[in-house]
């Protein structure tokens, strides 16, 4: 797909959504490795957050967006 072809609403999420994928690799990893992380942690990310992208809340979507946002405005910066 060309970038021109990815409308600015498109290019957010599939940004999005990637950013979402590689945070959930990282704190996967992280929960397993590290041992001072609180099980309440644990279990709310395991509950909110260790989803696919589609089934996230908005809210959570959101802290993605926001992120995604960014990188996308440096990407495209004039």
């Amino acid at each position: 797909m060309k970038k021109e072809e990815i409308k600015n609403d498109d290019l957010l999420e599939l940004v999005s959504e990637k950013i979402h994928n590689h945070w959930m690799v990282w704190a996967k990893e992280l929960i397993t490795s590290e041992p001072n992380i609180s099980t309440e942690r644990k279990t709310r990310w395991e509950n909110e957050c260790f989803l696919n992208y589609e089934n996230l809340s908005e809210e959570m979507k959101e802290l993605d967006r926001k992120f995604a946002a960014e990188i996308i405005k440096t990407i495209f910066k004039p």
